[in-house]
């Protein structure tokens, strides 16, 4: 039984650690995907990278998580930040509406998934966004 706070970050620590680092290594190579959402690749990798900040994002401004990026050691809020910089970028290749089918509904589904974002924002707004 979990007792106390730390018991519950550690748990949510060992958890999405291994989870954003698949999901790093997903998205610097750009690895598509076998099952795709209806409307893309992209809203799949959306889901991927934010929904793991949902069990995060309060810890995030508590203590610094890092995540294994090609044998690197990466703060998780860099590595979200560059994220969200990257697939916002209407130059960059790894930009969020690529593959999209429909962008009616994209822009729907991102919504949704940017939420989790917005959260861990609202956490960690010194890490994440100013």
């Amino acid at each position: 039984m979990i007792s106390a706070r730390t018991e519950i970050m550690n748990l949510a620590e060992k958890m999405y650690i291994p989870l954003l680092e698949k999901t790093a290594k997903r998205f610097y190579n750009d690895s598509l995907y076998v099952i795709s959402d209806s409307v893309g690749y992209e809203p799949t990798r959306i889901e991927e990278l934010f929904r793991p900040l949902w069990g995060i994002a309060p810890l995030l401004n508590e203590r610094e998580m890092y995540i294994n990026i090609e044998n690197k050691k990466v703060k998780v809020t860099d590595f979200i930040s560059d994220v969200i910089l990257r697939g916002t970028s209407p130059s960059d290749p790894l930009r969020f509406d690529r593959f999209v089918n429909d962008k009616n509904t994209f822009s729907n589904q991102a919504v949704t998934e940017i939420a989790a974002y917005l959260v861990a924002v609202y956490f960690a707004k010194d890490k994440l966004w100013d």
